[in-house]
Order: structure tokens, then C-alpha cells, then sequence
């Protein structure tokens, strides 16, 4: 019987790890040691592959506007892939031109029907309010652990004195909390990829993932 087959495009590294990380803990699969650009996922009945949209000068959402990532998606389709995209909804504030769930979702859809892909879609962190990955992120830390988010928000304070600098760039808030997580509890640290926070996405992917 042929494998099925499961294509799905993340924003960056950290969504990358995260999303392979859930997958693996959820779907049972073994997760990959390397979990950089590209990652590939299989058992006997299911072959995953996960990619960033970052990459070659290309970063964020908008890379999914791109010609060469409608390229790899309808490479995808012709080898018999479920094609997929998992993006932060983000906010109005964050992002004026496709923040916030309606406008972001709308210009998922335009993409889609403009370039005639065959992509479905999920808005983190449940495909219906604002947010992103970080929300998810802070509800799946241990409860013996969640102390490091005040940590976090303290620094982040700090941080906006140096805002005048021309050359300042604040790391991204998902970035910075799933970063310092590992380097302050280990290698071994593990989110909860099983917290019910993840039920929506865990309902979208049963869809493409459960046999």
C-alpha cells in the first residue's frame, strides 16, 4: 500500500522545531536529530515533509507570496502530497498589511485562488483569535517551569531602552522563550506538546495525519 503523504511549510526554524516536535509526540513518530531547513518524518504508513518558507533571502509569512515557494508547492502536489502552510495569525499592531486572523486568513485565500494551489491552511495559535506560536509555547511549559515567562517579560522591558539604537533588533518572542528554555533547563527540556491548547491544531492535523 502506498504511504500517505504530507508536505507542510512552517515560517521558520523555531516553528519548524516546534512542529515536528508535536507531530512526533502526538502521531508517534520518531523525531529527526537534525531539525534545521528541511526535515523529513516517516513511518509505515506516512511520509511528512517540513520545511521553512525563511530562507535564500526569503523570511516571514510574506515568503509564502513568493514564485519559487508556489514552485515547491505544486511539486509537491504533482508527487502526490497533501499540501499544507502552519502561520502565525500575528496582530493589526505587529502587522498592518495581513495581521490579525480575518485579514491574515483572507490573504491566505487570495494567494491560494490567484495562484491556483492546492494548499489548505492553519492560523497559530488556533486558527480563529490573533496570536502566534508563543502563545502555545507559554501554555505547553511545565508548571514547575513557567516562572522563566516573568523572566522573559522582564527582559523584554529591559530591552526597550535600547530601542533608539539604529541597529537594535529584538528577537522574536517565540524565539527567545523556546531558546532560553533549552539553554536554561537542557538538552532533555520537553514542552507539552499534549496540552489541550494544541486541540485545534491537533483536530487539523487528524485530517491529513490519522490512518
Amino acid at each position: 500500500m502506498e504511504k500517505k503523504k504530507v508536505f507542510i511549510f512552517v515560517e521558520g526554524v523555531i516553528d519548524l522545531r516546534v512542529i515536528t516536535s508535536f507531530i512526533s509526540q502526538n502521531y508517534n513518530f520518531q523525531i529527526p536529530h537534525n531539525l534545521k531547513g528541511e526535515v523529513r518524518i516517516e513511518d509505515d504508513n506516512t511520509i511528512i515533509d517540513i520545511k521553512t518558507l525563511a530562507g535564500k533571502g526569503l523570511s516571514g509569512c510574506s515568503a509564502i507570496e513568493r514564485t519559487e515557494r508556489h514552485e515547491d508547492i505544486r511539486d509537491y502536489t504533482l508527487k502526490g502530497y497533501q499540501c499544507l502552510v502552519i502561520l502565525d495569525t500575528d496582530t493589526p499592531e505587529k502587522n498592518a498589511k495581513n495581521g490579525g486572523y480575518q485579514q491574515r486568513k483572507e490573504w491566505l485565500e487570495n494567494i491560494i485562488v490567484t495562484n491556483s494551489l492546492v494548499l489548505d491552511f492553519f492560523l497559530l495559535p488556533n486558527n480563529h483569535d490573533n496570536g502566534d506560536l508563543e502563545v502555545l509555547l507559554r501554555e505547553a511549559l511545565p508548571p514547575e517551569q513557567q516562572g522563566i515567562i516573568n523572566c522573559i517579560e522582564q527582559f523584554n522591558i529591559c530591552l526597550e531602552t535600547y530601542k533608539q539604537f539604529p541597529d537594535f533588533k529584538q528577537e522574536q518572542n517565540k524565539e527567545l522563550l523556546y531558546n532560553t528554555c533549552y539553554k536554561v533547563f537542557g538538552k532533555d527540556f520537553k514542552f507539552d506538546y499534549t496540552n489541550t491548547v494544541f486541540n485545534p491544531l491537533r483536530e487539523f492535523l487528524n485530517a491529513y495525519l490519522r490512518t
